[in-house]
């Protein structure tokens, strides 16, 4: 009889009047042995069913539901709904009799077993970590196989995981008892111990929901146990070699499993394994394998809330190694930023100063060209400067006689009161070449200068598969443009219809240059791309290709490649469906596909 490793669990409180022989619900069942006994009070006990000749599972709640019918009515209704609502079970809830004497109980049917910790305890061979590693990795087997059928949670313990006598695991009501722990915790005045929720996680206990992230923590935390009372029994030799393991209670284990259990075992939610695999690969055991069809039936990707990926991520960010890293990183890029903007105003104050030794130059140029009797009727200050551009919204900036710096402006612009004198005038606009204007102002004249910058184009790669397709197209004047991939074309802004042409074959794709691109832009075309139709019966079911969702039928698929193509066809209550297609470059594959639902058997199973 285990203490289900609680201090505080009441193992002698309740179901006093039950014993070895005493019979119920009429003489049908008679009670052979208890099994064990829950932190709740709940009791399990071995019986006879003497209408069917065999052996079951009584399972006797707590007493509080004896003394307040209410809360039975409460256990009965959502049993039912559960049971109504599960599409499998370890076990088979035969009959419950909520009107029987003492007590009410539920009749499990199931194999008689013994618990893991009494099979661990009281084998003759557990004396070595490589004698006990195969019953541990055949309970992790079977933990990974009813995780991914959603059965794992913080209700489970070594006295639910059972071995039958032909060394099968099963394991026994601890949906059950999570049904009793819900109700009482919802009509309990106090908060119940911590102890009495077992290996459920803090996240757990407090949402009442069971993510991934605690099944794991469930299923170490089961382990933890187990090694925990091996290692009470088994006698290390006084000479061993350390290499590779470490003393773990009594046993020697390798490093790698139990720096894999602790992991599991942390608070910090972002540091366990999200799957139940995950953890079993750290602990070294490599059972993928083994729950390969469960996996494709069972297993659902936990999607944690926004609060919990704000709580994840910020625990992340708080580790030491995570933090060092990240100061480090931003370190160098602001060291880098401080670098480049030094590098940027040297170079502009080097600009700046090759302007003003220019426009001197130019300026003593004119002037010497002027005779001397007109120097003395010159008037300064009353010139007028009037730019446009094509196109508009260029970047202007003028420099000259008079003006302090670089005078930078948006075209189109006027500037007055100029001082006569030779003027730079450097105009740049996106996507055009930009250019330099030298402009000599008057005295009381107004100067226009209207200037059409010349529109960069951009380099098109035209690229084919397979190389060597012969291409042609129309650019804007009308002429054809021909050549062979791969190639490069420098292509103004504006929509262009590229044919592509290879042994007979025809391709044809569009492009579009919507702006200047530096690095230009790629065109593919690919004679090998095939065409594929999925439609299913009925519609938006999820489509698969190597295990990517490529859309909800009725879906398209282009740029295929041609050949072998495995499907899979997923969707909510029907079979999943897998499909292998050969697809042809000719014509557009299409495939319809009938989904069947998955069907309801009645007890659970």
């Amino acid at each position: 009889m285990s203490e289900v490793y609680s201090d505080d669990a009441p193992l002698k409180s309740g179901h006093q009047q039950l014993q070895a022989g005493q019979r119920l619900s009429q003489a049908r069942f008679v009670l052979k042995s208890e099994l064990f006994r829950t932190s709740e009070s709940s009791v399990y006990w071995l019986a006879q069913d003497r209408d069917e000749d065999n052996e079951v599972i009584l399972c006797f709640p707590p007493e509080a539901f004896c003394r307040d019918t209410s809360l039975l009515e409460v256990l009965l209704q959502r049993l039912t709904e559960w049971l109504d609502s599960t599409e499998q079970s370890w076990h088979t809830i035969l009959h419950i009799d909520p009107h029987s004497k003492p007590y009410p109980f539920i009749v499990i049917l199931t194999e008689s077993c013994d618990s893991l910790k009494d099979l661990l305890l009281t084998s003759d061979h557990s004396r070595t970590w490589e004698d006990v590693e195969p019953c541990i990795e055949k309970v992790l087997q079977h933990l990974v196989k009813i995780h991914f059928a959603g059965h794992v949670h913080g209700r489970l313990s070594n006295d639910n995981i059972r071995f039958t006598k032909e060394n099968e695991v099963i394991f026994l009501g601890p949906q059950i008892d999570r049904i009793v722990l819900q109700i009482l915790q919802e009509n309990s005045e106090s908060p119940l111990p911590r102890s009495w929720n077992l290996h459920s996680s803090p996240e757990s206990i407090q949402s009442g929901d069971c993510h991934q992230a605690d099944e794991v923590y469930s299923i170490a935390s089961i382990l933890l146990e187990c090694i925990r009372h091996v290692g009470i029994h088994v006698q290390l030799p006084k000479h061993c070699e350390l290499e590779g393991k470490v003393r773990f209670g009594n046993l020697l284990v390798p490093k790698s499993f139990k720096q894999g259990l602790m992991d599991a075992l942390d608070d910090d939610v972002a540091r366990r394994p999200s799957t139940a695999l995950r953890l079993s690969a750290l602990l070294g055991f490599g059972i993928t394998d083994s729950v390969e069809t469960y996996e494709e039936s069972f297993q659902q990707t936990y999607v944690p809330n926004a609060s919990e990926r704000t709580r994840i991520f910020i625990r992340t960010l708080l580790q030491p190694k995570v933090m060092g890293a990240l100061i480090l990183m931003i370190s160098i890029v602001l060291i880098g930023w401080l670098i480049v903007d030094w590098n940027q105003n040297l170079i502009l104050k080097e600009q700046k100063q090759a302007r003003q030794d220019l426009s001197q130059s130019l300026a003593l140029n004119v002037r010497d060209s002027i005779p001397s009797d007109l120097n003395g009727v010159i008037l300064r200050g009353n010139s007028t400067l009037i730019v446009r551009t094509a196109p508009v919204e260029a970047l202007l900036s003028l420099s000259g006689p008079g003006i302090t710096g670089i005078h930078e402006e948006i075209s189109p612009k006027i500037w007055y009161h100029l001082q006569e004198g030779a003027h730079q005038l450097s105009i740049v606009a996106v996507g055009h070449s930009s250019t330099n204007v030298f402009p000599f102002l008057e005295n009381g004249k107004t100067n226009v200068i209207q200037v059409e910058l010349v529109e960069l184009k951009t380099e098109v790669h035209l690229i084919t598969d397979p190389l060597g397709a012969a291409f042609r197209f129309q650019d804007h004047a009308g002429n054809w443009v021909n050549g062979v991939t791969p190639d490069k074309i420098a292509l103004p802004r504006g929509d262009y219809l590229v044919q592509f042409t290879l042994n007979g074959q025809s391709l044809t794709k569009p492009i579009r240059v919507t702006r200047y691109q530096s690095n230009g832009v790629k065109l593919v075309g690919s004679f090998n791309a095939c065409s594929l139709q999925v439609i299913s019966y009925p519609e938006n079911a999820e489509v698969y290709i190597e295990d990517k969702l490529m859309g909800l039928t009725p879906l398209r698929l282009e740029e295929l490649s041609s050949g072998r193509v495995e499907l899979e066809i997923r969707k909510s209550g029907y079979l999943t469906r897998q499909e292998s297609l050969i697809l042809d470059t000719s014509q557009l594959n299409t495939t319809r596909i009938l989904l069947e639902k998955r069907s309801s058997i009645p007890g659970g199973k």
